[in-house]
């Protein structure tokens, strides 16, 4: 992941970078746009090789984000992506929830929708409340 923004503030001992104004995350096949990112290091002496300092556990964005990938365009308000899973969490407000255009599928809008970088798979995910639970449906729009 490579991120630029007009402006960076670090503090080291939370392992913490805030990008924001005109922020731009890219990676091999995805881009990303938000207002603002906050991207956290692994903590020191979670690896043994001398990059550890500089390894990516995990990246928080916030307000309008837009996300591009081949034949596929998304947008929402907040997003999560965990370096382990190599998995991008998009969610919504409670006015506006996430949705993404894909060039085979169309228009898909859910409460959640869960970008897998490695593999290409978006999971739709929607809930339901009711009395006793709540239910969790998700969507896999792989191309299988």
């Amino acid at each position: 992941m490579n991120v630029t923004a007009d402006k960076l503030s670090y503090v080291d001992s939370d392992r913490k970078a805030v990008f924001s104004g005109k922020v731009l995350v890219r990676s091999e096949e995805t881009t990303i746009t938000a207002d603002t990112v906050d991207v956290f290091l692994l903590a020191r002496g979670t690896q043994s090789d001398a990059q550890a300092g500089s390894r990516l556990d995990h990246i928080d964005g916030k307000g309008d984000i837009q996300i591009q990938q081949p034949n596929r365009k998304a947008s929402g308000s907040q997003l999560v992506y965990t370096a382990s899973e190599q998995k991008i969490v998009l969610t919504g407000s409670e006015n506006k929830r996430p949705s993404m255009f894909d060039a085979e599928r169309g228009q898909i809008t859910g409460d959640s929708l869960t970008f897998f970088t490695h593999d290409g798979r978006v999971l739709v995910g929607s809930g339901e409340s009711s009395s006793d639970s709540h239910l969790n449906k998700d969507q896999d729009t792989s191309k299988k």
